[in-house]
Formats: C-alpha cells, sequence, structure tokens
C-alpha cells in the first residue's frame, strides 16, 4: 500500500485513499483516536491539580455516563482493528 505519512490521521487519510471501501471504518478509527486523547489530557489535567504524577491511565469511575458510553464504543472500534486490516483475530 505504502502510505508513509508520520502522523495518526494522514495515514489513515492515506490508507482511505487505498482502500475506499474501508472509509466508513476508519473515520470510526479516527473519531475512537479523537475520544482516547481527549480522555486520557481531560484525566491528566485533574492530575495536575491533584498533585499526582502524569499516566495515560482514565479513571473510569470519574467520566459521566456519556463519556463512558462514548469510551465503550471507543474501544470497540479498536478491537475492530483486525477487519479493517483483513487479518484473523489474534495475529495484531
Amino acid at each position: 500500500m505504502g502510505v508513509y505519512e508520520r502522523d495518526r490521521k494522514s495515514r489513515l487519510d492515506g490508507v482511505k485513499g487505498a482502500l475506499p471501501d474501508q472509509s466508513k471504518n476508519i473515520d470510526a478509527r479516527l473519531q475512537a483516536h479523537t475520544i482516547f486523547i481527549s480522555r486520557i489530557l481531560s484525566q491528566q489535567l485533574k492530575d495536575i491539580d491533584a498533585g499526582v504524577p502524569l499516566t495515560k491511565k482514565i479513571a473510569p469511575r470519574d467520566l459521566s455516563g456519556h463519556q463512558k458510553q462514548e469510551l465503550r464504543w471507543a474501544l470497540e472500534q479498536v478491537s475492530n482493528v483486525p477487519d479493517l486490516l483483513g487479518v484473523p483475530a489474534g495475529v495484531c
């Protein structure tokens, strides 16, 4: 396929160009990535205020119902990556 872009969005846009039938799935992965980054950054801001060392961990107990639902959806998108790549589950 030969996609050599460095940032995630540009790489996935390159894949969309090569695999137009996967465009909807790729867009879902991009949206999931945005959700992950948003939740991680929000958690890190809370951790800074609390004087807690920064990590990439998210405290689900601190999320609203909507945020938890969004996070569950985003996690489902990650589990579908083998489908996008056309490889059997467990190989990635």
